[in-house]
């Protein structure tokens, strides 16, 4: 059970408070490491920054603050709701055993491709996966690292215990 559908005994808090404060923490969680990856580590592989803003100018012709504001919204709101109010709990009713970590890397997967192919490739023109060039390789690390802490900060305010054999995540 998530750590937004019961209250813990005398914390008596709204549901929907819960859930907020369990998708800010999952988005902020997701998006620090987004852009850590994006910022300090592609660039020493790549030579220059993942920029997330390129991909929106390219496939929905925003740039500037618009690009930017699209950008934070999908990292801070989009993913990780569809992350904690969807993905999750369907995973839970279909592959209960299922570790937060494994479902975690599916689903930065799943969004390297929305990225790769439906967003860059279907709506920006390029190739598909952008030809599976280096910048593509990066993307798909960074799409995981940051569907990992989604998940991650999912499972730790969730209290959850399956991890594949890594400590519970639980801050006591």
């Amino acid at each position: 059970m998530h750590a937004y559908s019961s209250s813990p005994p005398g914390r008596a808090q709204p549901r929907a408070a819960r859930l907020l404060a369990h998708l800010a923490a999952a988005g902020i969680a997701g998006l620090v490491v987004w852009e850590a990856f994006a910022r300090l580590i592609a660039p020493l592989w790549l030579g220059f920054a993942l920029d997330p803003t390129a991909l929106i100018q390219m496939a929905l012709g925003m740039s500037g603050l618009p690009a930017l504001i699209l950008h934070l919204l999908t990292g801070l709101v989009a993913f990780p709701f569809a992350y904690v109010v969807i993905l999750r709990p369907l995973a839970a009713r279909i592959l209960p055993n299922l570790s937060w970590l494994v479902l975690g890397v599916t689903y930065g997967v799943a969004l390297w491709v929305f990225a790769m192919y439906g967003m860059a490739s279907l709506l920006g023109g390029a190739p598909p996966f952008l030809g599976f060039a280096p910048i593509a390789w990066a993307s798909l690390l960074g799409h995981v690292l940051l569907a990992v802490a989604i998940a991650a900060a999912d499972a730790m305010l969730a209290g959850e215990r399956r991890s594949s054999g890594l400590p519970a995540l639980r801050f006591r």
